[in-house]
């Protein structure tokens, strides 16, 4: 089944998140706003695409607030994630 215009869309937003790290907030906020999407379409590829991006782009600012909001988001390291919890995902709001 070929991809939905809403998991594109995730692709494309965390696809264009390392392009912003030179502000990390818009970064994270561009991973927050795909994560939203990819959540409500259920779309586990896209979800570990989002999380490989954190992890290999995002990681050595882990110590960050925007980082440590994405972390919380994704259900980072040693955490439970919203959505096995049963929470709503929602993009991040940066501003």
């Amino acid at each position: 089944m070929p991809p939905s215009g809403p998991s594109n869309r995730a692709a494309l937003l965390s696809d264009l998140a390392p392009a912003q790290l030179g502000n990390l907030d818009a970064a994270a906020g561009l991973l927050g706003s795909a994560w939203d999407i990819a959540s409500t379409t259920s779309h586990e590829e896209r979800r570990r695409r989002i999380r490989g991006i954190r992890r290999r782009d995002i990681g050595r600012w882990a110590a960050e607030p925007s980082t440590r909001r994405i972390d919380e988001l994704l259900g980072g390291p040693g955490r439970q994630s919203l959505l096995s919890r049963g929470g709503r995902v929602r993009a991040l709001s940066l501003a």
